[in-house]
């Protein structure tokens, strides 16, 4: 009985979040889409918080930083910004989001959310600051394998001399 409880306990908290967000549809349609993904978001990281399933905290955490990005972009028309790419800063926050709740809940995380949260985070941090992208990333395509062949042929000399 306790788990046919529980489950029409998770049932009816559910419709009642999905109640509130048709509600907040109608109320606020430009911000709709956005607090629908950071909602479904939080949903995935309180199931994490329940079952410890690394799983979902995946998904919850790409949602959450989705959401807020967009949010965060649907509202940056009120308070004019740097123009920086929301979207994919939102998204880089996803990631690091998965690894510090992690860090937090279970002491120990899987290092991967770092890689593709900072690199959309400078990338979508770095997307209007007089269009460095366009520069940055060139370059770095083309000097990091430069730095890595002088390296390996020793012109360039590596630790104390």
């Amino acid at each position: 009985m306790a788990s046919q409880s529980r489950s029409n306990i998770a049932i009816g908290v559910l419709l009642i979040v999905l109640g509130l967000i048709l509600f907040g549809g109608q109320l606020l349609p430009g911000v709709f889409g956005s607090v629908t993904l950071l909602v479904i978001g939080i949903a995935f990281v309180a199931a994490y918080f329940y079952t410890r399933a690394y799983g979902l905290l995946i998904p919850g955490g790409i949602l959450v930083g989705l959401g807020v990005g967009d949010l965060l972009s649907s509202l940056s028309g009120l308070v004019p910004l740097l123009k920086v790419d929301l979207g994919a800063a939102g998204l880089g926050l996803g990631f690091v989001l998965i690894y510090l709740i992690d860090r937090a809940v279970r002491g120990k995380t899987h290092w991967w959310p770092l890689v593709p949260g900072g690199i959309l985070l400078v990338i979508g941090l770095l997307q209007g600051l007089w269009d460095l992208q366009r520069i940055v990333l060139p370059l770095a395509i083309v000097g990091v394998p430069i730095y890595l062949l002088a390296s390996a042929f020793g012109w360039i000399r590596r630790g104390p001399a």
